[in-house]
């Protein structure tokens, strides 16, 4: 192993606590000391600079596996036990591991403010989760041992539309934000202060029909699978979604379920004689949306 990455639930904001190692193919860390520089009119010049807020953010990606993904979702959710559903958020500790520089950037009173999940043909389930950090230290070099985990594949991958598993889709896209304030600071303190939300979380996607699936697109243009025009009402398209992973023997072991995802947005592409794709954009609502991580 030459780098790594560790994380783990913390039980008080901003204390570290033990870490376990993930997979992840790209990891960022950006360390802002937010400079106070005073201005005055006897100078053209600030004369000195202070440290400010401190702003510690990053981004982790890489191929989804559902147990690794597992402690992220706790955080996020702000659920300790699954199935997760949506609560107030919690912090982790976040390590990142350099072999050369024999360094670990220990960063605690993080929270997961976003998170992407991407499934598409030919390719890799993949996440994203953005974060932000109360504080960081840098200590030793410390390997972990990452418990061996199958990623998910395409054609491990799933979407029911309905209660109906689809066959005709090309890529599923969910956006989650729980609007997390990376703002919050007070006096005599210049980290942040706790994990506070600035608004209503949203869950947000879009998926890429193929050609054939004209029905569920015509829901999303106007309300029904067999409208042919928007109604009186400007009714809107719904249907519970469902994305289903399974591992490479076939056992269910990720599901994240949106039960009621309104139909906001429908476009297609039609390029020189290739297939005519369809996208429409979704809005997940009411208390519903939970994901699920076999044990």
């Amino acid at each position: 192993m030459v780098n790594y990455v560790k994380v783990g639930n913390e039980s008080n904001f901003g204390t570290h606590v033990a870490t376990t190692g993930i997979n992840v193919s790209d990891v960022s860390v950006d360390v802002d000391r937010s400079l106070l520089i005073e201005e005055n009119i006897d100078n053209f010049i600030a004369a000195t600079a202070y440290g400010g807020p401190l702003k510690i953010s990053g981004s982790i990606e890489g191929t989804l596996r559902p147990k690794q993904l597992e402690l992220m979702l706790k955080a996020f959710m702000g659920d300790a036990t699954g199935p997760y559903t949506f609560s107030v958020p919690t912090s982790m500790s976040i390590d990142i591991g350099e072999e050369l520089m024999n360094q670990e950037m220990q960063c605690v009173g993080c929270g997961i403010s976003k998170l992407s999940l991407t499934f598409a043909a030919k390719e890799f389930a993949t996440f994203t989760a953005d974060f932000f950090a109360k504080n960081y230290s840098l200590v030793a070099f410390s390997e972990p041992t990452i418990t061996a985990e199958d990623p998910a594949v395409f054609y491990n991958a799933s979407l029911t539309i309905g209660g109906t598993p689809s066959t005709e889709i090309k890529e599923i896209t969910v956006d989650l934000d729980r609007k997390l304030d990376d703002d919050n600071f007070v006096l005599n303190d210049f980290t942040l202060h706790r994990l506070a939300r600035t608004g209503v979380t949203s869950v947000t996607g879009s998926i890429t029909f193929a050609e054939t699936a004209f029905d569920e697109y015509r829901r999303a243009l106007t309300g029904t699978t067999s409208g042919t025009a928007v109604d009186a009402n400007n009714t809107v398209g719904s249907a519970a979604l469902i994305i289903i992973c399974t591992n490479m023997a076939g056992t269910e072991s990720f599901r994240l379920s949106m039960p009621v995802s309104v139909y906001g947005k429908g476009g297609k592409k039609i390029s020189k004689v290739s297939e005519i794709e369809k996208i429409v954009d979704f809005t997940a609502t009411g208390s519903g949306v939970t994901f699920t991580v076999a044990a």
